[in-house]
């Protein structure tokens, strides 16, 4: 079980839910609440305090592209087209003017990048940078996707290759020697043609495995992931991991993703699917099956492992937020595992 769910349960326990709302707790990426018209009104929120304060993010333009992306790719996850976001900026009274310049430079690029607005938000001061969005979609009929869904011998499919945003995260904090550019774009399209042919999807903002872990607790089904992980992580993360001598495998741990999405979609859906996504010049990737006991099984270098996902999900948590406690942590699974 996903700890952090947990924290989520007992935080929203006394509260009711609208009688419009279409998800119930944890099940959708974004907030959906049906319209009298039968559309649909998708609505996320999403901040990058943690990832300012931790050092994760220093750059300024990449600052403002994220505090967009951090909410956007929630719309994508469910096939939302957004109307627009509210901004949240606490700035420092002594914050230079040419970063908080690149800062709104981030922003407006990122809606330009979306077709998308700043409708308003909430500006103050603070002792230390914050920001967030809240960001609003149009879902035009009742159709949506959500993280609940998924059938047996469904297939899992990927959007992209994996681990580039957990390889960004490494190199700003371990491994500054390396270089990963950093900008993540989730296609609005990838979620509308999901939302079309798909039983469940959930974006990878903290991870793959973590993102797996949803599914499974979610849908109390498992999956079998039978392409070897080297073969769907990206492949600049692949040559660092080589380089530095780290286990591939980390790359796909979270708790910071590359904000691309996993889905499941029934073996009848799939011809039709595809013939959609290379209209649009996307080949998504189909890495496994769904199977009926809610587990994780991987191919990692030839062996079929069980992967322990739900421990891996929890120890970013249990390490109390600090990179390196988290990163000992892993290192003392995998010698566990003798996946070197």
């Amino acid at each position: 079980m996903i700890i952090e769910n947990n924290i989520l349960k007992a935080l929203t326990a006394s509260f009711n839910r609208s009688p419009s709302q279409r998800n119930m707790l944890l099940e959708s990426d974004a907030e959906i609440i049906r319209l009298r018209d039968g559309t649909c009104l998708a609505i996320t929120v999403d901040s990058i305090v943690e990832e300012i304060a931790s050092g994760l993010y220093t750059d300024p333009y990449l600052i403002g592209w994220m505090t967009v992306m951090a909410s956007i790719s929630d719309l994508t996850a469910v096939g939302a087209k957004p109307i627009g976001i509210l901004l949240i900026e606490n700035i420092p009274s002594e914050y230079p003017a040419d970063k908080l310049q690149l800062i709104q430079k981030g922003i407006h690029d990122a809606c330009c990048e979306y077709g998308t607005f700043v409708l308003g938000g909430d500006t103050n001061s603070s002792n230390e940078l914050q920001m967030g969005a809240t960001a609003i979609g149009i879902i035009e009929d009742e159709n949506f996707i959500s993280r609940l869904g998924c059938q047996e011998n469904d297939l899992l499919m990927i959007s992209n290759p994996m681990g580039l945003g957990m390889g960004f995260a490494l190199t700003q904090l371990f491994y500054k020697q390396f270089n990963i550019p950093y900008l993540p774009t989730p296609k609005l399209i990838y979620g509308q043609l999901i939302r079309k042919y798909a039983t469940s999807c959930i974006d990878t903002s903290d991870g793959f495995i973590p993102a797996i872990c949803n599914l499974i607790e979610l849908n109390n089904l498992g999956f079998v992931i039978s392409k070897e992980f080297t073969d769907f992580i990206d492949k600049r993360v692949i040559e660092i991991a080589q380089k530095a001598e780290i286990p591939h495998w980390f790359f796909l741990a979270g708790p910071h993703g590359e904000f691309e999405l996993v889905f499941t979609i029934p073996p009848s859906n799939l011809k039709e699917f595809l013939e959609e996504a290379i209209k649009t010049d996307w080949t998504p990737i189909v890495i496994g099956t769904v199977i009926k006991k809610p587990e994780l099984q991987c191919a990692i270098n030839g062996k079929n492992i069980m992967l322990d996902g739900f421990t891996i999900s929890n120890l970013f948590g249990q390490s109390r937020g600090d990179p390196k406690t988290y990163m000992d942590a892993l290192n003392k699974m995998n010698q566990s595992w003798e996946l070197q």
